[in-house]
């Protein structure tokens, strides 16, 4: 069987938007139903994803016979001002399933072009990592090997990437992810929280999406131990932690006279939220009496910001969060 693209458009449509579109499609098929003894190949001039990030012009030698799809030789496919580049890629099919592996690596992608394709605040840095084997499976993708994101001065590792049913109405996704020394000045100024500097650590295990949303993780923030950068809390970012953890702030002297201050050193802040049905599990750093330390003061004045409530609604927490970003007051019930 020979086949030959001439000018196609291949455009996914499931969902609210299109999961990718690849315009321009030309190349030779040839298929055998023994073994594959001519080359074949597809190109295209560009294309998109989530209809939010660009895909560039590529091509892809291939060999075809039976119920098997062979790269033959390494490929790049553009994306943003990066680049995946493929070092293999295989498929087979048959009664009614479909398997396919990959392996290659991402290029670094600037995370300005990536947080504006996505309507995100800016954000600096770069998203690059390798790619040891993806593979297809009865609805799974499966990514083996860790992934990394260099963001706000520091790292971010995503490792033992699921997704499920992603060409289907209700996708998920789940993951293991690891932060290492985020710039939390540039953190809070980005997002506009009240500002913060030194360093922050983080967890997020058993990170559950269904249609994109969290259901499910355990996540843990914290400085860094032996961290020896610079560590000022601004009053702002005092009253919105003071919020997320319906919280007091306590030391030795009155918040009356505290606000005078525009910013206080801190020893060590951190926060951790185990969500589960809809509830988040709330903590800190250490337990103290009936509550937890968000924010361990350091110095005079002292400031300690202490946690009360261990559990809260998710969606509540969210919508606080969104307003403390905004600029805004967030709204107690």
């Amino acid at each position: 069987l020979r086949l030959t693209l001439d000018e196609i458009d291949l455009v996914h449509r499931g969902g609210a938007e299109g999961l990718f579109a690849l315009r321009g499609l030309e190349g030779v098929l040839n298929w055998d139903a023994a073994e594959a003894t001519r080359e074949s190949h597809i190109a295209w001039r560009g294309g998109h994803l989530f209809e939010r990030i660009d895909l560039g012009g590529g091509r892809l030698p291939l060999k075809l016979s039976g119920q098997h799809l062979r790269m033959t030789a390494p490929s790049s496919l553009p994306v943003l001002d990066g680049a995946l580049h493929l070092d293999s890629l295989e498929a087979e099919w048959g009664d009614g399933e479909a398997h396919a592996a990959l392996s290659g690596f991402l290029t670094p992608i600037s995370m300005e072009l990536l947080s504006r394709a996505f309507g995100w605040p800016p954000m600096s840095g770069q998203l690059s990592g390798m790619i040891p084997s993806v593979r297809y499976a009865d609805g799974l993708i499966t990514v083996n090997g860790t992934s990394l994101m260099r963001v706000f001065d520091g790292e971010i590792l995503i490792k033992d990437l699921v997704l499920e049913d992603l060409f289907r109405a209700l996708p998920a996704l789940s993951a293991e992810i690891t932060l290492k020394s985020i710039d939390l000045e540039a953190l809070t100024r980005t997002f506009s929280f009240g500002k913060i500097t030194g360093r922050l650590d983080g967890t997020i295990e058993g990170l559950r999406l269904e249609d994109w949303e969290p259901v499910a993780f355990d996540a843990r923030f914290a400085t860094p131990e032996g961290d020896d950068s610079r560590h000022r809390i601004s009053q702002r970012a005092v009253d919105n932690i003071s919020n997320l953890g319906g919280a007091g702030v306590s030391g030795a002297l009155s918040r009356s006279f505290l606000r005078f201050f525009e910013e206080f050193r801190y020893d060590r802040l951190g926060i951790r939220c185990r969500l589960k049905n809809g509830v988040c599990e709330m903590g800190g750093i250490e337990s103290k009496d009936r509550g937890y330390y968000l924010v361990k003061g350091s110095g005079l004045p002292r400031i300690d910001i202490m946690g009360f409530n261990r559990q809260t609604d998710w969606n509540l927490l969210i919508e606080k969060l969104k307003q403390m970003t905004q600029g805004e007051a967030p709204v107690i019930e």
